[in-house]
């Protein structure tokens, strides 16, 4: 499946980071990739919800996304991927880790924040 990539500026620091868009008009598109994208916000509003509510506390959030993070690192010992998959495995976790600590915002907001690290 075609993707574009779109190149956003980060601070001279680091350069350049590249983030594959999920869907634009011009290309052939998977099925899939907008309803994850619908899943994506989905459990980030559920997410932020629980954190205003108290039902999730922000350190009990990063912590089940640390674990999240280190099981991924355990599979990927086992069975090596190239970086551009290990980056696809933890792009939902990060996503979900930086959904809790702020307010609602759009897909591509939530993944130029996670290509960014910030």
């Amino acid at each position: 499946m075609p993707r574009r990539k779109v190149t956003y500026p980060a601070v001279v620091a680091k350069g350049t980071v590249t983030i594959p868009m999920m869907h634009s008009e011009s290309d052939t598109m998977n099925t899939a990739n907008p309803q994850l994208e619908g899943l994506y916000l989905a459990l980030s509003a559920l997410v932020r919800q629980m954190i205003t509510r108290g039902v999730l506390s922000q350190e009990d959030l990063d912590a089940a996304m640390a674990q999240a993070r280190e099981q991924a690192e355990v599979d990927f010992r086992s069975s090596p991927l190239p970086d551009a998959n290990r980056k696809a495995v933890l792009f939902p976790i990060e996503l979900l880790a930086l959904a809790g600590k702020g307010e609602a915002e759009t897909f591509r907001a939530l993944a130029r924040r996670v290509a960014l690290g910030t």
